[in-house]
């Protein structure tokens, strides 16, 4: 039996990961309207002072224990605070006439702070926007579109010691927001911040976007670093999006269960926040794509490491914007062998990176992560990374719940540690040689007893059958082909093997079978019968989908190649 460590966390984040390249939680943009009048209220914005009710050093001889054993490593521990719109601040009408709320939150000596919502209401027409006391870094707008049922939310981390809220009151209704924080995630630690150093992962780690990161764009896409509190706790994980058999765009999330659940601690769903698009623009340039935020997420399966393959499956509580150009990743719960892919995550909370593996993966028996956490036997992949021409990477601490692409690029599993490393421990037996392991998809799929931890409940919500799924890209998809005057029409068998049959009440003009990324795979012309066979043997297996042409209109089918 094998023990090794979470890869878990390790170095906080650094302010060069939100300055200026973030867009807040589906938020719209825009300056402060204070902005335009920067002497009119230097000195009336009322501060809230934050009492510190631990000590940071010792915070810090904790957490090297802690990083010793393999444990969580905290990037934040949040501190009460009292801030609430209805009784706190300070009202300011503008000489443009707009009247704003401001309060200014100070926590003394903090790298970085994350504000934490007890409540959290715009109503529609307001604005509210977080800055650091400088400027230099601003987030929002927030509108009601934001989080529009209210309730616990959080903003992502600002840089300073002092951030000032700022609320727009709406020109368009009366309607009260409620604002009310009730902590700060106060950023302690120190990584690069005063250098504000571009990477902080290890030196080997490799850019999504380099040569080796060509053939999986799609995939990248769909990758998300997450961050996430447990109790007064902060910590970071990585995720994928994925599809599901309805192709409907349901935002589920796919990660590990340690990513949520540390002893008898479990993270705070509502305000765990899910990063899209962190990653540096070109190789080895350290700028910023256009990082997109969504908070929330409700938990559907979350599946123990313990007697199982420690995997989780979230749902986010907003839909995503079609403008984000997301991917919902594919996956393969078939548990058939695989020959090469890569791994997509956010070492050390960085941003985006890609690891190689060109051997098959093996599996691998019963680990054991201390404190009883033993998995079943066969529910993890082993595998050791391969050397590119950019070098060879690993995984680190915040890598944890990423995906693994088989060589057909869907996800086979999620990390649940290893002992992969750019340099060599002897003591920790860690190094470029040794190997990662991953919880399989096909155990996260329906191999716990109990029908509520299988993740097929929600992936093939219609109980198909189908183990095997496509990526789906939004704006490849056929659906936009379907006519409303459909045709009456039916495919059988279905799922299919060799051959399916189409039934129609009209003669059939044609007949074209398009692959979950949107490819056409099969074109048929027919035109003289409402009935007809067309040969599937050259398909893969997963979904696809049928648009059948009539002389009364068209319809799309789903079918199934098994």
């Amino acid at each position: 039996m094998k023990k090794i460590d979470f890869k878990f966390l390790a170095v906080l984040l650094i302010a060069v990961f939100f300055s200026n390249n973030l867009s807040a939680q589906i938020s719209k943009g825009g300056t402060p309207p204070s902005f335009n009048y920067p002497n009119l209220l230097r000195s009336t914005i009322k501060t809230y002072r934050a009492t510190l009710n631990f000590d940071v050093e010792q915070l810090r001889k904790e957490d090297q224990v802690t990083d010793r054993n393999g444990n969580l490593k905290r990037i934040a521990v949040n501190v009460p605070v009292d801030v609430d719109i209805a009784r706190t601040g300070e009202w300011t009408v503008l000489p443009d006439g707009k009247e704003i709320w401001q309060q200014k939150i100070q926590a003394p000596n903090a790298e970085g702070l994350i504000v934490v919502y007890e409540d959290f209401y715009i109503p529609k027409g307001g604005e509210l926007f977080l800055y650091t006391a400088d400027k230099s870094q601003v987030i929002g707008a927030y509108t009601h579109e934001t989080h529009p049922q209210g309730g616990a939310f959080s903003t992502q981390n600002l840089y300073q010691d002092e951030i000032i809220l700022e609320y727009v009151k709406s020109s368009t209704t009366d309607e009260a927001p409620r604002i009310k924080v009730q902590e700060v995630g106060y950023i302690y630690g120190k990584a690069g911040l005063d250098d504000l150093e571009p990477g902080y992962s290890a030196h080997c780690q490799i850019d999504v976007n380099c040569s080796d990161g060509d053939n999986w764009k799609d995939q990248s896409r769909g990758v998300v670093h997450i961050q996430m509190a447990f109790g007064k706790d902060w910590y970071i994980c990585s995720g994928s999006l994925v599809n599901n058999a309805k192709e409907d765009k349901t935002p589920y999330i796919l990660s590990a269960w340690h990513c949520f659940i540390d002893g008898y601690k479990t993270a705070d769903y509502a305000t765990t926040q899910y990063y899209f698009f962190y990653e540096y623009k070109k190789c080895g340039r350290f700028t910023l794509d256009d990082v997109k935020v969504i908070v929330g997420a409700e938990p559907k399966v979350i599946l123990p490491m313990k007697k199982g393959s420690d995997g989780a499956l979230v749902q986010l509580l907003e839909e995503i914007p079609e403008d984000w150009n997301v991917y919902y990743n594919g996956w393969d719960a078939t548990d058939t062998d695989v020959q090469s892919g890569v791994v997509i995550h956010h070492p050390s909370g960085d941003a985006k990176k890609i690891s190689t593996f060109t051997s098959p993966l093996t599996t691998f028996g019963y680990l054991d992560f201390g404190a009883g956490q033993v998995s079943a036997s066969d529910s993890h992949w082993k595998v050791f990374y391969s050397k590119t021409g950019n070098g060879k990477g690993c995984t680190e601490g915040g890598s944890s719940g990423s995906p693994i692409f088989d060589q057909n690029g869907r996800i086979v599993g999620t990390l649940s540690g290893g002992l992969s490393a750019c340099d060599s421990s002897v003591q920790y037996q860690q190094g470029p040689n040794s190997p990662d392991y991953f919880g399989k998809m096909s155990f996260h799929w329906d191999q716990y007893s109990s029908s509520t931890l299988h993740m097929s409940t929600y992936l093939d919500p219609d109980n198909t059958g189908v183990k095997l799924l496509n990526g789906l890209d939004p704006k490849s998809s056929i659906g936009e082909a379907v006519i409303e005057d459909r045709a009456s029409v039916t495919i059988f068998p279905n799922p299919v093997s060799d051959m399916m049959n189409i039934y129609a009440a009209d003669i059939i003009k044609s007949v074209k079978v398009y692959d979950i990324a949107g490819r056409l795979v099969i074109s048929v012309e027919v035109g003289d019968s409402s009935t007809t066979g067309i040969a599937t043997s050259s398909l893969a297996k997963g979904v696809y989908s049928v648009l059948i042409e009539t002389a009364k209109g068209s319809e799309v089918k789903k079918i199934i190649r098994q």
